[in-house]
């Protein structure tokens, strides 16, 4: 899953190098790019010069991969423990990561730590204020990368709830921009593209904006694998909550009836995760109708 090129692409941006500096007089612009986002591999003789341009060894850029790839290791540790409900394992987490952080100065630590705050608040609906400091970190870290690659698609399904709507459908853009190009380097990388339209549609909701939703249901039903049962109950469970939220007279029975299938395919973790989602969403309706009421008196 992991390549050479998204871990070159990530040393390449903290030594504020371009795309265009690098391949400069080694190999074309298109054919870095290309390596980056892991469509095409190159020879020894050609990464040798690109790192040299880096200041950096073989051995130091092979160091970098294996650090890289235990990044990505945590990240998946952390979604696992967000779908288990597990708040204890995640604020161990966050501590770890901050001191790794401050002892490092590696930016992905920050990133990490700043996911796991996000899906420790998602667990206990609680508000937790992100600082502009955290905001803008993930923020200019999207807009300035050259390439999007698995780490930025990642990063950003992650803290999709960071974002308003006008800068989310800013980034998600950036993003959908970036899918003809990462499309086809592996099966993972679809399956999270998929994923990345399902958190947008849920931070949509949360906004109480429908304008862009369609585009997003109909870009999900177009990448969906038929065995894909996890992506089949969320379009249906999205659509559903969908009609409950633009027709006021429409209560949630079909949308519980999408929950309780968890129950009965004996999936309890999802089940209660969707079950609590489900209960946040019908008082976010009722809070809106309520105040939508009131300002029209």
């Amino acid at each position: 899953m992991k390549s050479f090129g998204a871990t070159f692409r990530l040393l390449r941006e903290q030594k504020n190098m371009t795309v265009t500096e690098t391949a400069a007089g080694i190999m074309s612009k298109q054919g870095l790019s290309s390596f980056e986002i892991g469509r095409t591999s190159i020879t020894l003789d050609l990464l040798y010069p690109l790192l040299k341009k880096l200041h950096l060894s073989m051995e130091e850029f092979i160091y970098f991969y294996d650090f890289d790839d235990s990044h990505h290791k945590v990240i998946i540790e952390l979604q696992n423990l967000y779908q288990k409900n597990d708040v204890e394992k995640l604020r161990q987490y966050t501590d770890n990561l901050l001191n790794q952080y401050h002892l490092s100065g590696n930016i992905e630590y920050k990133h990490s730590y700043i996911i796991a705050r996000r899906l420790i608040a998602r667990i206990n609906q609680s508000p937790d204020n992100p600082s502009d400091d955290d905001k803008n970190c993930i923020k200019h870290f999207l807009l300035k990368s050259e390439t999007w690659g698995i780490y930025e698609f990642e990063l950003f399904t992650n803290t999709i709830d960071l974002f308003d709507s006008e800068e989310l459908e800013l980034l998600s853009q950036i993003a959908f921009k970036h899918t003809q190009q990462v499309v086809a380097i592996t099966k993972f990388t679809e399956h999270e593209m998929t994923y990345l339209a399902f958190n947008i549609i849920s931070r949509l909701f949360d906004l109480y904006d429908f304008k862009e939703m369609d585009r997003y249901f109909e870009f999900i039903h177009e990448q969906i694998e038929a065995n894909d049962l996890y992506a089949s109950f969320l379009l249906k469970y999205y659509k559903s909550l969908h009609d409950y939220f633009s027709t006021p007279s429409q209560d949630s029975t079909i949308c519980w009836s999408y929950v309780d299938m968890l129950n009965v395919l004996d999936n309890q973790d999802l089940y209660k995760l969707y079950a609590q989602d489900l209960k946040q969403r019908e008082q976010q309706k009722l809070e809106h109708t309520a105040w939508s009421e009131f300002t029209t008196k």
